[in-house]
């Protein structure tokens, strides 16, 4: 009996053991010299190290300092360290540990000073070797990464997303100060690193907005496992030095997405998860630049018109597309990207009569360049016609109901085209009320062909 329980216990502890396997020297306390920090890989440039030892500690008495270099001929050596191995002319990090056990997550102290724009990057993965494929599965992986300045101690836990029922065989962890082109002097400290065994408190991962438009955007965040809410900044500088009104900390519930309604302009957003009482770090930052609208054409003539649009906030340019194509397959003389300042009109000349033209927009708010605007159709106007009155034909509307009257015209045809440019409807004319019903309200366009002329309509339709 004595020994059957001996045997159990020893199958505890050893099951124990496995369960809470961790990290050799996650601590950086065991440094072999002040550039080989003992069980981590690192790389060596003609005796310029991607890390050292540092006293700038969060626990024990070392912790290990990651600085990207500028090398000769404008080679940035990144701040970079690894359990694997660290491939840097082809810029590859493969390998790992020995490692059988299936963590929550992955927890470190860090701290960051970025130049330039700079990220840091943590990344690791749980793989196992396949003897069927002979290659490598990915059982697990996991990752942070900020651009922002963290003068003091911070830690970060990020949970693993296991794509395999698999128990892993190796683990590799990899942190970088600045990716391959960053900028020489940022520098990553990273301290008492763990992985864990329970509920994660993590940091969220920003997407790009979604459905974007001059008066909206929808922030998008990874859903965390386990959140009980998030909240979101908005802002107009992306240092976060100012919220748009209601959106510092906004109590969003336990939704991964959410509109923001803004005047159209530039701006920044990040989010955070909440477990319960525990709040995670901020998430990366997202730039949101806002498309205009659009604002119908006017000094419409036979050769030319003139090409409006809305103001945003903030612009440094504004960018115009003209073509005599719906899907801007070719421009039209200089108007392919056209560079017009901060003008909110451009007069477009040179062109030809009874014709269809299209146009839209993109803002330029300094570095970031929006979407483009929505698309508008101009008709230039057509040769006058002998004998036809300007009340001859008279276009109305009522409802979702267009009529067409014709007054001593005998006419051929009619296309009704949207503001997209494309046939609504078209018919041949049997009467001298023609009437069209139609599905949406919106801005619409007549073409009647009397011979081989063209009278050009426009009509507003609204119910």
């Amino acid at each position: 009996m004595k020994k059957i329980k001996l045997t159990i216990l020893i199958l505890l502890i050893s099951n124990l053991i496995i369960y809470s396997q961790q990290i050799p020297n996650g601590n950086f306390e065991d440094w072999n010299n002040p550039h080989d920090p003992v069980g981590w890989n690192l790389v060596d440039v003609f005796g310029t190290y991607s890390a050292e030892e540092t006293s700038d500690y969060i626990q024990g008495l070392k912790a290990v300092k990651l600085e990207s270099h500028e090398l000769f001929g404008g080679f940035l050596l990144p701040g970079i360290i690894s359990l694997g191995h660290i491939d840097i002319v082809n810029q590859q990090i493969s390998g790992g540990i020995p490692f059988s056990a299936r963590p929550t997550g992955l927890s470190y102290f860090f701290k960051y000073l970025p130049q330039g724009g700079d990220t840091c990057f943590t990344a690791s993965l749980l793989t196992k070797w396949n003897t069927t494929t002979n290659s490598t599965d990915t059982i697990a992986s996991t990752g942070y990464f900020t651009s922002e300045n963290f003068t003091e101690y911070t830690q970060v836990s990020v949970p693993y997303i296991y794509m395999s029922q698999e128990m892993p065989d190796t683990m590799n962890v990899a942190f970088l100060a600045s990716n391959f082109t960053g900028t020489s002097g940022t520098s990553l400290f990273v301290d008492s690193l763990s992985v864990l065994y329970n509920t994660v408190v993590s940091p969220t991962l920003c997407f790009p907005a979604i459905d974007t438009s001059s008066t909206y955007f929808t922030a998008a965040w990874l859903e965390i496992p386990d959140a009980s809410s998030y909240s979101i900044d908005v802002s107009e500088n992306i240092e976060f030095s100012t919220y748009v009104s209601g959106f510092e900390d906004f109590d969003v519930g336990n939704t991964s997405t959410y509109n923001v309604n803004v005047s159209t302009g530039l701006y920044f957003y990040r989010a955070r998860v909440h477990f319960g009482t525990e709040t995670g770090l901020n998430s990366n930052k997202i730039a949101v630049p806002m498309p205009v609208e659009y604002i119908a054409a006017t000094n419409i003539s036979q050769t030319s018109f003139t090409a409006n649009w809305q103001s945003a906030n903030n612009a440094s340019n504004y960018f115009l597309d003209v073509s005599t194509d719906s899907d801007f397959s070719s421009y039209v003389g200089i108007y392919e990207n056209y560079n017009v300042g901060t003008s909110l009109n451009e007069n477009i000349t040179g062109l030809d009569m009874n014709t269809e033209y299209f146009y839209r927009i993109r803002t330029e708010y300094g570095s970031y360049i929006s979407q483009n605007s929505n698309t508008t159709t101009v008709l230039t106007e057509s040769t006058a016609i002998s004998g036809v009155q300007p009340n001859s034909i008279n276009v109305f509307s009522q409802g979702n109901k267009v009529t067409v009257k014709f007054e001593n015209i005998e006419a051929d045809k009619i296309y009704l085209y949207d503001v997209q440019g494309k046939i609504v409807r078209s018919k041949l004319i049997s009467s001298k009320n023609e009437i069209f019903y139609l599905e949406n309200s919106g801005i619409y366009f007549i073409k009647i062909i009397i011979g081989s002329d063209i009278i050009s309509k426009k009509v507003m339709v609204s119910f």
